[in-house]
């Protein structure tokens, strides 16, 4: 048993401690933007009767309160760790390997997958016009090898489903194997984007497609803008990572992009403002933030994963 002085001596500094934090609340200034989760925080809200009796002001402070808990982006890091190491990884949407984030595998759902080949498939009917769906790779799925055993992709399989589902004269273009053979780092560290050389490979894979010609590598004029932290690294709270590279840059225009021959499947009329351009995520899209810092000019060079 404790004795009587180290009890009061716990009490105490249980007090202070819970004292020193209500202290810092009303002390630290508040930021309106968290930089590292890329979001907005909550803001103070107003006391109303109403609001108070619907309990959304109680919601609404709590939700305040959390985002503005004094050192809240070192318990948060300190939370993802702690998770990491005790076997968690992956639980919060992000799989962390290698130095790198990763999406989680998610669900393959065959019937909305169906749905949605049926749409593509009827505007290519009642259009008649060219009409392709290209599916990017995942990062995790080209990456699998690196990734812990219960990470299981199945995007070969949704390729497969989209591949058979698909009529009307629209096709898949699948380009697994081309980002395979290409070498360099096709995806962000960060962020489960592809990186500008990923870009490149899979825009030449479907410019040639057509029987057009992409410009060289050696053709673009490269900007690097180091410190670029993305969207799995926001959500992760893995704040250790290390940033990306953030690749930009523009080549000259060229007689190239039009069709070499007559066999080209590029329409004639593609430039036209008639031409309606349709988009289906398959299974979702979703949008990255960076923070960069100078740029510099660079050549291309990396790992694949």
């Amino acid at each position: 048993m404790l004795h009587r002085g180290t009890r009061r001596a716990l009490v105490l500094l249980f007090c202070g401690c819970l004292a020193a934090v209500g202290v810092l609340y009303l002390a630290l200034p508040k930021a309106d933007f968290s930089e590292r989760e890329k979001r907005r925080l909550a803001e103070l809200p107003e006391l109303t009767w109403s609001g108070v009796l619907s309990g959304d002001f109680e919601s609404d402070f709590e939700r305040w309160m959390s985002d503005h808990i004094p050192g809240r982006e070192a318990l948060v890091g300190l939370n993802a760790y702690y998770s990491l190491a005790s076997g968690r990884n992956g639980l919060d949407g992000t799989l962390y390997a290698d130095g790198k984030l990763y999406d989680a595998a998610w669900e393959l759902d065959a019937d909305a997958v169906a749905r949605k080949c049926e749409i593509i498939s009827r505007f290519a009917r009642e259009t008649g016009l060219p009409t392709d769906v290209l599916i990017v790779p995942t990062s995790g799925y080209m990456c699998e090898s690196k990734l812990p055993m219960h990470a299981k992709y199945r995007d070969g399989e949704l390729a497969e489903l989209v591949r058979g589902g698909l009529s009307g004269g629209a096709h898949l273009i699948w380009p697994e194997e081309a980002l395979r053979a290409a070498g360099g780092q096709l995806y962000y560290n960060t962020d489960h984007h592809l990186t500008s050389r990923g870009a490149y490979e899979i825009c030449k894979l479907y410019v040639e497609s057509l029987g057009l010609e992409m410009p060289g590598e050696d053709e673009y004029d490269v900007e690097v803008h180091e410190g670029f932290y993305g969207s799995m690294y926001a959500q992760s709270g893995l704040w250790a990572v290390k940033p990306d590279s953030l690749e930009s840059g523009a080549a000259a225009a060229s007689e190239r992009w039009r069709s070499p021959s007559t066999t080209a499947r590029a329409p004639a009329s593609c430039s036209s403002r008639s031409i309606w351009r349709r988009w289906t995520s398959i299974p979702y899209s979703s949008t990255a933030t960076t923070r960069s810092s100078p740029s510099r000019r660079t050549t291309r060079r990396g790992r694949t994963c």
